[in-house]
């Protein structure tokens, strides 16, 4: 009896299926030629020297995801489990598939699973936190001051609330804790790991702040380079509306409707740069060439991981660490 062939995922297809056609049918709305300008006038030495930014704030998050998540584990396994996360989101549904991958590589180094989901969650609310503020900013410098002659008292309100949700979320969690330390069973038990972690992560203001400021660098500096492309490619708009259109559309791109986003970026992108007289043609183009700079670092950063994990001994071994 022969073995049953794998069956192919019906969910995973569908997402493809709506990468390529939303990839086709930009193209096909804009100018196909115009496109294939567009990102042939993105030279060789610009395409390296993005792939190289690319790679080198990855290993910045990658240690801004450890000291959150894993900060027992060497910087060589952090290294490791993010790119394998980046790797992932190739083939995963939304961009956000990868934290999973991430954290289950980084769980086999026997560490405190409860600490690896919690902080990973927590990165992944930082850069959330940290496009929104990013996006706001390029809003308001975008456009013009007349039209959000309140936005001090936004900006303030936002402040005020971030304080006050920060100060309750420790004794809420706290007293969830006790309650459910009070219960018997294996998920009140799980609860209760889980809600010890999120009192580590709120007994360190300072490490989330300090978190915080790094995905801003990192994130600003992904938006210089697909700046960078996107003048290289003919877009001439103000670097204040890729500050407003890029975080909006990398937060849409984590929506589980695609392949790691692909299509539904350069869509969103698309749209909302627009507005501000940008070519669509050309901002697709320069999506596009972004999106190769994304598979190729994956890859790459995948690469290197596994080439130089020769010799190295099992997850949180000290000879790992750099």
């Amino acid at each position: 009896m022969q073995p049953a062939r794998p069956r192919p995922n019906v969910k995973t297809l569908i997402k493809v299926a709506v990468s390529v056609s939303l990839l086709l049918a930009l193209v096909l709305m804009t100018d196909v030629y115009a496109v294939g300008r567009a990102m042939l006038s993105v030279g060789p030495l610009l395409w390296v020297g993005s792939l190289g930014l690319y790679l080198a704030g990855h290993v910045i998050s990658a240690q801004k995801w450890r000291r959150l998540a894993a900060p027992e584990l060497s910087r060589f396994h952090s290294l490791r489990a993010h790119f394998s996360g980046l790797a992932a989101n190739l083939a995963l549904p939304g961009a956000a598939s990868g934290d999973i991958v991430r954290a289950g590589v980084a769980m086999q180094s026997g560490r405190e699973r409860a600490l690896i989901a919690v902080g990973s969650l927590a990165d992944r609310i930082i850069d959330t936190f940290g496009l929104l503020i990013l996006a706001f900013a390029g809003w308001l410098l975008a456009t013009p001051v007349a039209d959000h002659v309140a936005w001090p008292a936004v900006l303030a309100g936002i402040c005020v609330m971030g304080v006050v949700l920060f100060l309750l979320a420790k004794p809420c969690t706290q007293g969830a804790l006790r309650f459910f330390e009070r219960r018997s069973g294996k998920v009140s038990g799980l609860i209760a790991k889980m809600l010890r972690s999120v009192l580590v992560l709120l007994g360190s203001p300072f490490q989330l702040l300090t978190c915080l400021a790094i995905s801003l660098f990192v994130q600003g500096l992904f938006i210089g380079i697909s700046a960078m492309i996107g003048m290289a490619a003919g877009i001439n708009v103000s670097l204040f509306v890729w500050v407003f259109a890029w975080p909006l559309s990398k937060l849409v791109a984590t929506l589980p409707i695609s392949m790691g986003g692909i299509g539904i970026r350069e869509a969103s992108l698309a749209g909302l740069m627009v507005p501000f007289g940008a070519d669509p043609a050309l901002v697709v183009a320069s999506g596009l060439v972004w999106q190769s700079i994304v598979i190729v670092g994956a890859l790459v950063g995948m690469a290197m991981i596994s080439f130089t994990s020769a010799g190295i001994g099992k997850p949180g071994e000290q000879n790992g660490d750099m």
